[in-house]
């Protein structure tokens, strides 16, 4: 009887194939992680769907009055008070959005977006906010101001996706994100950190360049997740919505996306 034989890959052979292999992983990889990212995106970009739609029912319980960023639990609204909070009260008795919209969302997980960091203290995101900050200075806090004062609610930003910027200060965060605003790694740190972000009024006004609070953040690949006062949400550039250094700042601030009052 005769024996088949068996003929064995040689070494060049094995080598040729591990290498395919290697390239085609080498191509694929990064795709797979590409198509992840974009799952989270839109995920974080369901989340800012969800916020939108809790503020708006928030409004419309309250006569028309946006959300407020923060509000003193005594009443007080004066800037600067006893607490560092803003409020006048010694004790630092403070509510914020993220906790006057859970009667709308019923769920603290839409504050937070899947591509961001692990965040801050026992209490995050009550106390200190999640992924997601509000249009601070031109929101307001405790009697904020009414829907109808918004001259375009369609383009007005509300809210967007925030990072903390003070590991090397403040203004140095501030000055690494404003140099380029779509890197994401530009912002020293990166963590979700607070509830608000200040526009840029507060940076490039006539209050000079200082920041004392989280900064828009553009982590899926390049775009910020961004949500307006009429409910819709959508992935910007920064580059495209901030002022950059040296442009002229009543130019822009007169159309501004960050300014309720725009033309």
């Amino acid at each position: 009887m005769k024996q088949i034989q068996r003929r064995a890959f040689t070494l060049i052979e094995l080598l040729v194939v591990i290498a395919i292999i290697a390239i085609l992983a080498a191509i694929l990889f990064p795709v797979f992680a590409q198509a992840r990212e974009k799952a989270r995106q839109t995920s974080c970009l369901s989340n800012m769907k969800q916020i939108l739609t809790g503020s708006l029912m928030y409004t419309q319980d309250y006569d028309e009055r946006l959300m407020p960023s923060w509000l003193c639990l005594d009443g007080s609204d004066v800037a600067g008070g006893g607490n560092g909070n803003g409020c006048s009260n010694a004790k630092g008795d403070q509510w914020i959005w993220t906790i006057f919209i859970q009667p709308y969302t019923k769920n603290k997980q839409v504050l937070l977006c899947p591509s961001a960091k692990d965040g801050w203290g026992d209490g995050w995101p009550d106390t200190t906010g999640g992924s997601y900050g509000m249009n601070h200075d031109n929101v307001g806090w405790g009697n904020s101001i009414k829907l109808a004062t918004v001259n375009k609610p369609a383009s007005f930003i509300y809210f967007q996706e925030v990072a903390g910027a003070w590991d090397n200060g403040w203004q140095k965060g501030y000055d690494e994100f404003v140099a380029d605003p779509d890197n994401p790694s530009a912002i020293k740190g990166r963590l979700p950190a607070g509830y608000i972000f200040r526009s840029p009024a507060q940076y490039n006004g006539g209050a000079a360049g200082w920041c004392d609070a989280a900064v828009p953040l553009a982590q899926h690949s390049g775009q910020c997740n961004t949500g307006y006062l009429d409910g819709h949400a959508k992935s910007v550039k920064l580059s495209s919505t901030w002022i950059k250094q040296g442009a002229d700042w009543n130019t822009y601030w007169n159309t501004s996306q960050y300014n309720a009052n725009a033309n």
